[in-house]
């Protein structure tokens, strides 16, 4: 059995935000240190007590002080931003994490989220979306995620190639 964990994180209101970031990064790296296969983060943008506002920043920040752990989002709220502002950064945490990241998206289940980024009376789950509620890829393992390939409807050109590039660590 491998052990993993998912954290919103929930903190004290008006708890200094930078040491609760930097409990939260040490979680992380003691779970990488106790053996720990996978963590996953949330993220919410106006939430006070969930206070990590982009999971992919986070997860960032781990790259150098994490050795063995997977790392993923989870959730990036697709609603909440733009499909190819998601491609682009995850592929780059992606290349960082040389094969431990792990994609998980969500259509975002925060009232205020949503008011904030103008979604409030949209539908959140329409099937298909990018943004439905369960769908999620790992590239970095190889399970495919659109053919290998971020792929949105409202683009017309080929997108860049999500995981190894032959210019990577894990391609060579």
């Amino acid at each position: 059995m491998q052990l993993g964990f998912f954290t919103m994180p929930i903190h004290p209101l008006g708890k200094d935000w930078r040491q609760s970031l930097r409990e939260d990064r040490e979680a992380y790296i003691l779970a990488d240190e106790l053996g720990f296969a996978e963590a996953y983060c949330g993220e919410h943008a106006t939430d006070q007590a969930e206070n990590i506002t982009s999971c992919a920043i986070f997860l960032a920040t781990l790259v150098d002080a994490t050795k063995r752990i997977r790392l993923g989002t989870g959730t990036i709220n697709m609603p909440n931003t733009h499909p190819v502002a998601v491609a682009a950064q995850l592929a780059m945490l992606d290349h960082l994490l040389d094969g431990r990241f792990i994609f998980g998206i969500s259509p975002g289940g925060l009232l205020s989220d949503a008011e904030a980024h103008g979604n409030l009376d949209k539908d959140l789950r329409p099937p298909g979306d990018l943004g439905h509620a369960g769908q999620g890829c790992r590239p970095a393992s190889g399970i495919p995620c659109g053919g290998g390939r971020f792929r949105h409807p409202a683009l017309r050109s080929t997108p860049a190639r999500i995981g190894p590039t032959a210019n990577s660590a894990a391609a060579r």
